[in-house]
């Protein structure tokens, strides 16, 4: 008898009709699976074990292990290190015992249920010695033998799929390293004790820490949470450690990482150098050595992190910061007071390296021009005097208005000084270049000022709600603004909203503008006519809703402003959306006091003929012929 699987007090070795009372389905170094079939086998199997059914003087009433719906498997996994005795004293048998949908576990006396959907809950894992015995028999067990064991003997199918750019192959993976890389993906990011949790589980795996595909696969997941846990062998691959040094980690980021690498790998000038390339962070890590290595460092585009020769080398320096003018807050005082350096600095990044040049240099005529022609908003470093400069803010203000808001910048005429943004004869000009960032800084008195509003209206129709409000109380500068964008109306004072004259050119310039006529005017047909007649096509095609929700309800209720709304819509009869344009305008009618008492219509021409014949309105001059859209 095999002392490694059965306990001393099972002296005897099973005999012939045991054996053939039992499946054996693995038996090797690792330990033994077995299935008894009778109550005789399954007494002998589970002696001195907890399984539940294990007297020699069985009972056929309590044995349920021969119903071939629900089979009983014993592992016995072989206890080969004192650990492994140590932890089981009273048994050198493991009794763990599946049966049903239960895993009993001998060390910890639990008794695990499975969820309805079939899987474990993140904590409920196989005891290494199983999980061993399991691994071995994985190696030789056929296919359908394997699914015996998931179905029956409690063994987890743990599926879950490999990252891309995993060196692993899933249908090659150890039912160990399936195992552990299931369990680390059940540990959540960010998790109430994940690094714990996580040093826990890599302490279960001893062997397959020392696997590198295995540790990639896991580093992929949880990054240098698992690699600060790798044996020092692993911890020295530099291939590792650079697939864990990225574009975008910062300084802190790296830390935890580079504390775990071997001291040697810090004064490698080939690892130093590839990793780099990837994060400028690195060479914080570095030893003093390379970060004061003139020529080492001489050709970077950052200086972060350098020491003695290299930071005060000028050629470095400038070559950094013609590249990344920010570098200038690493350069010495000196370089910050060079206006050759200073001057490209400003030149590159948006300009945001002026801010660590020595102040003299902002009040530099040469070096803030040369700044606020590569980028305007550059000009916000500039000294006082300078932003009051015309030639300086001029040029700031002529860079594209698309160039600095895509860089998520503030406008160059915001940084100009107060007396700049009120100068009138300034601000005309510049009105030329963007009307509506001009004004949002102009000041309150020029606003106020109507040759200038006058100015300002004849290049954009956005712009009457920046002025004053008795300029927006002006006809002579609100009329020329909503013939041409009728929803201006909406920024004219509540006089003109209630001028006739004023809504009438509003509707006919944009029908939307009738959400900002006044009140008192939403009864005038001869203000809603005009805004029927002159619907454009982009809301009779596809904002007709709309149109119908901003009409008010008299309107609806007014059988000549209806067929009038009909009649503009049957002039888009061939379009391709006419359909969906009757649908939309019919189905807002099915309530309308106008159609009760008839039979509802399906089509817009029979609503527009029924309206005109119920109401006897004179229209037939004005009716459009309805054909229906074009057939392609």
């Amino acid at each position: 008898m095999d002392r490694n699987y059965f306990n001393s007090n099972v002296e005897n070795a099973p005999d012939e009709k045991i054996i053939k009372e039992t499946t054996i389905i693995y038996d090797g170094p690792a330990g033994k699976i077995v299935v008894p079939h009778t109550p005789d086998s399954s007494a002998y199997w589970g002696t001195n074990t907890d399984w539940w059914y294990s007297s020699e003087e069985s009972d056929d009433s309590g044995f349920r292990c021969s119903r071939e719906d629900v089979p009983t498997i014993l592992y016995f996994p072989a206890l080969v290190t004192d650990t492994d005795r140590e932890s089981h004293p009273k048994l050198s048998s493991f009794g763990v015992i599946s049966m049903d949908k239960r895993l009993y576990d001998e060390r910890t006396k639990n008794l695990f249920e499975r969820s309805e959907e079939g899987n474990r809950k993140e904590t409920e894992y196989l005891p290494a010695p199983l999980r061993k015995l399991i691994s071995a028999a994985w190696k030789t067990l056929a296919p359908g033998q394997k699914e015996y064991l998931h179905t029956f003997g409690q063994v987890p199918r743990y599926n879950f799929d490999l990252s891309e750019d995993s060196p692993l192959s899933k249908d090659e993976l150890s039912f160990e390293a399936r195992e552990m890389l299931w369990r680390l993906r059940q540990i959540h990011h960010d998790s109430f004790q994940e690094e714990e949790r996580i040093s826990k589980l890599m302490e279960d795996y001893p062997d397959l820490c020392q696997d590198k595909d295995v540790m990639v696969e896991a580093m992929i997941w949880k990054g240098d949470k698992v690699f600060v846990h790798l044996p020092d062998n692993l911890r020295a691959d530099k291939s590792l450690i650079l697939s864990l040094v990225y574009p975008g980690r910062s300084a802190e980021n790296l830390e935890r990482l580079m504390n775990a690498v071997p001291e040697s790998l810090r004064a490698d000038r080939d690892f130093i150098a590839k990793a780099r390339e990837k994060s400028k962070h690195i060479m914080k890590f570095a030893s003093d050595e390379l970060r004061s290595d003139l020529g080492f460092n001489r050709h970077l585009n950052h200086l972060e992190h350098l020491l003695g020769d290299s930071l005060n080398d000028r050629l470095t320096v400038d070559f950094a910061v013609s590249r990344d003018g920010t570098n200038l807050q690493y350069a010495s005082e000196e370089y910050r007071k060079d206006k050759n350096i200073v001057s490209d600095a400003g030149q590159n990044n948006y300009g945001q390296g002026l801010q660590y040049a020595h102040p003299d240099l902002l009040d530099d005529k040469d070096v803030i021009m040369a700044a606020v022609f590569k980028h305007g908003p550059a000009l916000k470093y500039a000294s006082e005097r300078l932003k009051a400069d015309k030639d300086v803010v001029g040029t700031a203000i002529h860079q594209r208005y698309y160039e600095y808001r895509n860089s998520g910048d503030i406008a160059p005429i915001e940084c100009a000084s107060e007396s700049l943004r009120g100068d009138k004869e300034f601000m005309l000009e510049i009105l030329k270049l963007n009307p509506v960032e001009t004004l949002r800084h102009a000041t309150k008195e020029l606003l106020a000022d109507k040759e200038f509003a006058l100015a300002a209206i004849a290049g954009s129709s956005d712009v009457l709600g920046y002025f004053s409000e008795a300029l927006r109380d002006d006809e002579e500068i609100v009329l020329p603004v909503i013939e041409k964008n009728g929803i201006a109306l909406e920024h004219a004072s509540k006089r003109l909203q209630s001028n006739k004259g004023m809504a009438t050119t509003a509707v006919t310039a944009d029908f939307k503008a009738l959400k900002f006529v006044d009140k008192s005017l939403l009864e005038d047909r001869d203000i809603l006519l005009a805004a029927i007649e002159n619907l454009n096509q982009e809301s009779v095609e596809r904002r007709l809703g709309d149109v119908v929700e901003i009409l008010p309800k008299q309107a609806l209720s007014d059988p000549g402003i209806l067929h009038g709304l009909f009649n503009r819509v049957a002039e888009h009869s061939s379009s391709k959306r006419y359909k969906d344009m009757e649908t939309v305008l019919l189905s807002r009618m099915h309530n309308n006091p106008l159609f009760y008492g008839s039979i509802m219509t399906t089509s817009l021409t029979e609503a527009r003929d029924y309206l005109a014949k119920c109401y006897k309105l004179d229209v037939s001059a004005n009716d459009a012929p309805i054909a229906g859209p074009k057939v392609r």
